[in-house]
């Protein structure tokens, strides 16, 4: 019997690790595009003229951004291991933090580098 969410096929390494750095490419560019956008904000003074609805924003920003990110970490990975291709899930999982992990590092080395 064929199920119906069933359109993952099993992953081999190199599909892992090039999903898993399109995962973190993905996490890197809405980890910079979030605080240009609040830059832009705070340069408009948009927040003042939202009144007290400046916090409710920012708090909607917050679950989006907590949503958004384990979609784009968790998504894959949480549907493969449901579909019994647990190994191919959790590696795929642990790829995307440890890509994550090394442009941490990378964008650390770069801050002391330039400061």
């Amino acid at each position: 019997m064929r199920r119906f969410f069933c359109y993952t096929v099993s992953m081999d390494k190199k599909n892992i690790i090039a999903r898993a750095g399109g995962n973190a490419c993905l996490v890197a560019l809405y980890v910079i595009a979030v605080p240009f956008l609040m830059q832009y904000v705070g340069e408009r003074q948009i927040e003042e003229k939202m009144g007290s609805f400046a916090p409710a924003v920012f708090l909607l920003l917050f679950v989006f951004s907590a949503a958004f990110m384990a979609v784009v970490v968790f998504g894959k990975p949480a549907l493969l291991y449901l579909e019994g291709h647990k190994k191919e899930g959790v590696s795929l999982a642990l790829a995307t933090v440890g890509f994550i992990g090394v442009m941490l590092v990378i964008a650390l080395a770069a801050v002391l580098l330039i400061v």
